[in-house]
């Protein structure tokens, strides 16, 4: 994805493949958020990743879980990195 926070409702259905009337069903039964500006409706950029990641974990269980352990690895490799840093400053 780009650098935006928020995409108005046709661009973030481009962004994921659906038609524009597909993205407003998923908005009016709650599955994917959006909010209001004005009178612009925008999908916040992290929707539409959270949308996806649903979506791979309903129909591919196995990618879900892959995906959770790069995660895992990568939060405990962040903490022992800022472990370390810590210890080192303390000194």
């Amino acid at each position: 994805m780009t650098d935006r926070l928020a995409y108005r409702v046709p661009e973030a259905a481009q962004h994921i493949g659906l038609s524009e009337r597909a993205a407003w069903r998923l908005i009016q039964s709650g599955q994917l958020t959006a909010v209001r500006a004005g009178r612009a409706t925008l999908v916040p950029a992290s929707a539409l990743e959270r949308w996806l990641d649903e979506q791979i974990a309903q129909q591919h269980p196995v990618l879900a879980n892959v995906k959770a352990a790069t995660l895992t690895v990568t939060a405990r490799e962040d903490q022992e990195h800022d472990c370390g840093t810590r210890r080192t400053r303390a000194q």
